[in-house]
């Protein structure tokens, strides 16, 4: 019988969204639960699990028969299953503890001692400080007249009423996490994690191209990008290096960058991954180190993979299962993050 020894992380199913691919993707996250039985000792959900999920006090929303199966089995076989509420499934009354095992979190974040280790983790909604409109909005969502008044509502008009707002919701902060600039983590994991970006799958940071229509480079060619001839023949010409020029050389066609214009350089040095706006969980893990001795940060929400070193920590987003499948597992020494496929 193998050892219960590790601990898995995931985040950011939206289970019910949308409709034509959720089954399938359901399908898929409990086929890794049962392969990942043997060895779990616990189950951390960390929210938007479900695209909306709302408790009525003898109703809960149909469907989600396999993974809430699946959950309750585990807990059943031993594994804690610990499920913290996200932006989209925060009302809860008592459905999981009382039937299926599983233990519920509506804290924004909590603080967990795993193998003499210290992990800081949560959803990672209400993180950003300044996001004033959204911390409004879950106030009001969490705040006890509200739900009664939803409660109130006839079923199908609640969860229509519901859905609409998951979907915007959704909109919402894609919007305003594309209005920020990107982490250099970003850049950083990809290139040592096998999922895929554009058309190129990242294996270790080996590429491999995966649009055949791609035009391969004639490695034979007798002229290269910084030696072209130009055109106009009243153009002087210049040799991409000359040894006799100094650092103050004026910079020409031929020895400029050759970058999109349309695409920031993620540089971990510039100005463009650097500020307050520039990753607010990032921000807010980089405030925390400062008072708190932390090992790991482990949130999702942002629907964007990443891990970045932060001081003596490291932070990690789980991304979201909509349109990649990861997620994390720590074996008692080692934290990794993981795609199934």
């Amino acid at each position: 019988m193998a050892t219960r020894n590790k601990t898995y992380f995931f985040s950011d199913f939206h289970l019910g969204s949308p409709k034509e691919a959720s089954l399938q993707r359901e399908k898929r996250i409990v086929q890794l639960l049962k392969a990942i039985e043997p060895e779990a000792k616990a189950v951390y959900l960390l929210g938007d699990i479900f695209d909306f999920w709302f408790e009525y006090k003898k109703v809960v929303p149909k469907g989600f028969t396999r993974i809430l199966g699946q959950l309750a089995m585990m807990a059943d076989n031993g594994v804690k299953v610990v499920f913290f509420c996200g932006n989209h499934d925060l009302w809860q009354r008592d459905y999981f503890q009382n039937n299926l095992g599983i233990e519920v979190h509506d804290e924004i974040f909590q603080t967990l001692k795993l193998d003499g280790k210290t992990f800081v983790i949560g959803h990672g909604d209400g993180l950003d400080k300044k996001d004033y409109k959204y911390l409004l909005i879950s106030y009001l969502f969490r705040n006890p007249l509200a739900k009664a008044l939803f409660t109130s509502l006839p079923a199908t008009w609640g969860l229509a009423l519901a859905n609409c707002w998951s979907k915007a919701s959704r909109k919402s902060n894609l919007k305003h996490f594309n209005n920020q600039q990107p982490s250099a983590t970003q850049s950083k994991f990809v290139e040592n994690s096998p999922q895929l970006v554009g058309n190129r799958q990242q294996t270790n940071g080996d590429t491999q191209h995966l649009d055949s229509e791609r035009p391969q480079l004639n490695s034979d060619r007798p002229q290269l990008e910084c030696d072209r001839q130009h055109l106009n023949g009243e153009r002087p010409q210049f040799e991409c290096d000359p040894p006799h020029l100094d650092s103050e050389r004026p910079q020409f066609e031929c020895d400029r960058p050759q970058t999109n214009s349309d695409t920031p350089h993620l540089d971990s040095n510039s100005s463009q991954t650097k500020g307050e706006n520039a990753e607010p969980m990032l921000d807010f893990c980089r405030n925390y180190v400062k008072d708190h001795a932390v090992d790991y940060f482990i949130f999702g929400h942002r629907h964007l993979v990443m891990d970045e070193k932060v001081s003596q920590a490291r932070y990690i987003n789980l991304g979201t299962w909509l349109d990649d499948s990861p997620y994390a597992v720590w074996d008692g020494s080692t934290l990794q993050l993981k795609h199934h496929h």
